[in-house]
């Protein structure tokens, strides 16, 4: 067995990072218990600048170790096993560097939510250490994402705790009703319901991913409904509106008019660039979980039911004659039909999936997180589905059993 230790929830705000140099040395901090009997795995959330030469450094209680630097153009994962004697009981120090003497080499990731003491930036190669003024732009404090999975047969990772759902009667509902069209607030049949709200969403804005934008839009979907149509964010032309935020729209849609409805993560890599981002809702008179994705606006039946996103994997490419094209598919661009083709139609996308557990991030602000898909995942609040197939991410803190992530909604939801 084993247990995650963490001071950190993921959220990384794109372009807002640490950078490291031979002059700027970052420092993480890990207490540990008396369980060390068989070591561990310590997971890194950067990146390497383009064309950087130099390894990154890691100096663990005193022991040496690097990596070299790779062609992954964005925020993504590695992995360091560790013996039980590179590591010790109470306090572990772990220190990052490059050896470039510009801030062009390597880039940590950081998370700017949490005020913990547990990570520290040098800008005198190690000598002092400041647990404030921290990123690229020194206007942050916050937590390196660095964490470290401890092996031992006493350890465990905690049981996740219960989704938090919003009020159904949330004044953020209320208006976003507004903005549904009536026919659509007419539909009697649930499922029908969702089919044409997914429809609505999908025509709503042209798809711009990370690579087409650079703002990205909050997750608010009043918000996202205008920055989408009007192709404008804060400051800037053509802001990130990807799958993520078809997905928020379609929930947050979805749970306006009270159908029960979630967010869900998925991909076949945790370091590659085919993940996806989709909807599930509750449908009562199937008492199951049926995906929507609001983005490519499919979904898939299975004899004449919906099928949820744990039954797709293991469907492989037959899941092309399982898919259902709703009215919105042809909106998108080429761009969009080859990902449908290559990573959905295939079952590939969804290998790994999750469920996020705050469920009120219409009416909760904090909740949000800043900028999802743009980096591999990386936030600690998703319940990953253990896989039939394939081993466990080790980064992340929770896993459940499949089937104990097909719960129904709370009563409240399902009676409305």
């Amino acid at each position: 067995m084993s247990k995650l230790f963490y001071s950190d929830s993921g959220r990384t705000v794109r372009f807002l990072n640490e950078e490291l140099s031979c002059r700027r040395h970052a420092q993480k901090r890990f207490t540990l218990p008396s369980n060390i009997s068989s070591g561990g795995t310590l997971y890194i959330y950067c990146q390497s600048h383009p064309g950087c030469r130099l390894p990154l450094n890691i100096c663990v209680n005193g022991n040496s170790f690097t990596f070299e630097p790779g062609d992954i153009g964005f925020m993504h994962w590695f992995s360091l096993p560790l013996k039980a004697e590179n590591l010790c009981v109470g306090a572990n120090i772990i220190e990052l560097w490059s050896e470039d003497i510009a801030m062009d080499g390597w880039i940590l990731g950081i998370d700017g939510t949490v005020k913990n003491k547990n990570s520290k930036l040098s800008l005198d190669r190690g000598k002092n250490w400041q647990n404030d003024f921290m990123t690229i732009h020194h206007c942050l404090r916050g937590e390196y994402i660095i964490r470290l999975r401890l092996n031992d047969l006493n350890l465990n990772d905690p049981a996740p705790p219960e989704i938090i759902w919003p009020d159904p009667d949330s004044l953020i509902f209320k208006e976003l009703i507004k903005a549904i069209p009536g026919e659509i607030q007419k539909i009697k049949d649930q499922w029908e319901k969702a089919l044409a709200l997914s429809s609505w969403t999908t025509t709503q804005w042209d798809y711009r991913n990370s690579n087409q934008g650079v703002e990205y839009a909050p997750w608010d979907p009043l918000t996202i409904l205008s920055w989408g149509k009007n192709a404008y964010g804060q400051e800037k032309k053509d802001p990130v509106t990807m799958c993520v935020h078809y997905g928020i729209v379609f929930a947050s849609a979805a749970m306006a008019l009270g159908i029960p409805a979630r967010l869900i993560c998925c991909t076949d890599e945790f370091n590659s660039n085919a993940g996806h981002f989709v909807s599930e809702v509750w449908i009562g008179k199937w008492r199951k979980w049926c995906q929507v994705d609001a983005n490519s606006d499919l979904t898939y039946v299975n004899n004449g039911i919906p099928m949820s996103v744990g039954e797709l994997y293991e469907k492989g490419t037959f899941l092309k004659k399982l898919a259902v094209k709703g009215t919105g598919f042809a909106h998108h661009s080429e761009y969009m039909r080859r990902f449908v083709e290559e990573s959905l139609l295939t079952g590939k996308s969804f290998k790994f999936w999750a469920v996020w557990l705050r469920n009120d991030f219409c009416e909760n602000p904090k909740v949000r997180l800043p900028s999802h898909g743009v980096g591999c995942y990386a936030e600690t609040e998703w319940v990953w589905a253990k896989p039939a197939k394939g081993e466990l991410h080790g980064m992340f803190p929770y896993h459940l059993e499949q089937n104990l992530l097909k719960k129904e909604p709370p009563e409240k939801w399902r009676n409305i």
